[in-house]
């Protein structure tokens, strides 16, 4: 009997096996393909078509760089294009990959964590994942960057990658911030910025403005930043949360601004800030 049942199973992986095979063009007729989407271990693969281009995106496990990103034309033929992840978070599996308003967005889970990396260019570069918590794997921003990720980083759908403890412990201003902060966009201006040293956004939503910077260089640094975006007449509460003392410390503060106003912000580094001006 056990013979028999070997038999048997040998015959289904048998079976199965051939249903992943890709099928020649001449064993069909031309042009037709048996399962052309992809052929080999590449586990939980995740597609989008942006054009005449397929993009499809699978598990890499343990193996870094992680998330390689291939492209095809037929979904046939298929190309390596970049990685997504370089900084090592731990065994990443069930990545999922999409697309919205021109920017690309991998979610996947790794360590008992869901992140996020985005990129304008489906050839990267693709950013950091994000999360408050360190687990075994210590921050290398401030958690005034984290917070600022949220507006410099554009998604449609608004996503907080981290354990609900690594929110319970924050200061309330920052709660009330994560928990007003929009998922979409009326107006955006870039303020001040240089590729690979800073960046410091400005997004209208509704009547309210958030500004949101990081400082991507290994330096602490003070920026000016300008209100001559507000319109003429109008003055604003702003409340500002910026870095601390150290890369876990928050200071806030409130003020009122005008289209005439500046303001000095201080950023350690790999640090950063987030600020949002209502209306009087």
């Amino acid at each position: 009997m056990k013979v028999f049942k070997l038999i048997i199973l040998l015959i289904q992986l048998t079976f199965f096996a051939k249903a992943q095979y890709q099928t020649k063009t001449n064993d069909l007729r031309a042009d037709y393909f048996l399962n052309p989407i992809f052929a080999g271990d590449y586990p939980d693969p995740s597609i989008i078509r942006d054009g005449d281009n397929y993009y499809i995106v699978h598990s890499s496990f343990e193996y870094y760089p992680g998330l390689l990103i291939w492209q095809s034309k037929d979904l046939i033929n298929w190309t390596p294009v970049t990685n997504a992840l370089y900084k090592y978070v731990g065994s990443v599996w069930a990545p999922d990959l999409v697309k919205y308003k021109n920017k690309y967005y991998i979610y996947f889970p790794a360590n008992n964590n869901i992140y996020v990396v985005a990129a304008d260019s489906i050839n990267g570069p693709w950013s950091d994942p994000v999360t408050f918590t360190n687990s075994q794997y210590p921050h290398i921003t401030s958690y005034g960057h984290e917070l600022a990720l949220s507006i410099v980083f554009e998604s449609g759908l608004q996503h907080m990658a981290d354990r609900p403890e690594g929110y319970s412990g924050l200061p309330d201003a920052a709660e009330i911030f994560l928990r007003e902060v929009p998922n979409a966009w009326d107006n955006t201006k870039l303020i001040d910025g240089y590729p690979g040293k800073d960046i410091i956004i400005a997004r209208l939503k509704g009547s309210t403005w958030y500004l949101g910077g990081i400082n991507g260089e290994s330096k602490e640094k003070t920026k000016t930043v300008s209100f001559d975006f507000l319109p003429e007449g109008k003055k604003y509460k702003l409340t500002l949360i910026k870095d601390g003392e150290h890369d876990k410390d928050f200071i806030i503060q409130y003020m009122v601004v005008d289209k005439s106003s500046t303001i000095e912000v201080k950023m350690l580094h790999q640090g950063g800030f987030v600020a949002y001006a209502e209306p009087i």
